[in-house]
């Protein structure tokens, strides 16, 4: 049986439920810490380790939003939005300086 990611993110969360998979999430992103940690450290943007560490953080970022209402989805792209219009107007000002 194939399912789409976001099917097959829905259907994890629904097995283990929210409460495990905080968990799951706060171990992905602390591994993603220190694959980014360690590329700094060899002065280089990131490797295949830090890959595949970015691709387990999304997959779990991905279970959360299937259980989002709609309206949380949106707020969650406005917020998204927001932060990165406000980054592209510091990057705007730093070049006025």
């Amino acid at each position: 049986m194939r399912f789409t990611p976001h099917e097959a993110a829905a259907k994890i969360i629904a097995n283990y439920g929210t409460a495990h998979q905080l968990v799951k999430l706060c171990e992905e992103c602390g591994e993603l810490t220190q694959q980014a940690a360690k590329c700094y450290i060899k002065e280089i943007p990131y490797s295949e380790d830090m890959i595949e560490e970015i691709a387990d953080v999304l997959v779990m970022i991905m279970q959360f939003e299937t259980v989002m209402s709609q309206p949380d989805r949106d707020l969650l792209d406005e917020i998204i939005t927001e932060k990165l219009e406000r980054q592209l107007g510091r990057i705007e000002s730093e070049g006025e300086s």
